[in-house]
């Protein structure tokens, strides 16, 4: 697996941003992508909307979220601490340790209910469709 580090488009991220595409390092031309706003959706990369409804794409960041739709977190499915666990949306719980994400570092990265697991593409792909999965820091 190759690591995602993606970065935010803005230089420095404020307590809470709309609008921000989240991209892999190996391609800024992707974007972190929910399949749909339904709860259990799987989270891939595809190409940047760039013009259009780009809500699919389109990051809260802030509260230690990633908030798509309003109310749709990034999500770990079943919680599951292990390499290769996919990543899916559902709706905003508080508290909820499965939507904890902290933002920013010196790297970009986004790491996953402690410093312990970051967001990586399966098998370092970066097709459109491309799984988004935990890998170890």
């Amino acid at each position: 697996m190759s690591q995602f580090w993606p970065s935010l488009l803005s230089l420095a991220l404020a307590a809470s941003t709309t609008n921000q595409f989240i991209h892999p390092s190996v391609d800024s031309g992707k974007c972190l992508t929910a399949a749909s706003n339904s709860d259990g959706a799987p989270v891939t990369i595809s190409d940047c909307i760039t013009t259009g409804d780009a809500s699919s794409q389109s990051w809260t960041t802030g509260s230690g979220t990633l908030v798509l739709y309003g109310n749709k977190c990034l999500d770990v499915t079943g919680g599951v601490a292990a390499s290769g666990t996919r990543l899916q949306i559902w709706t905003c719980t508080t508290n909820d340790a499965n939507q904890a994400w902290s933002t920013g570092g010196a790297s970009g990265s986004i790491t996953w209910n402690g410093p312990d697991w970051c967001l990586d593409l399966t098998k370092g792909a970066d097709a459109d469709g491309t799984v988004v999965c935990l890998f170890p820091v």
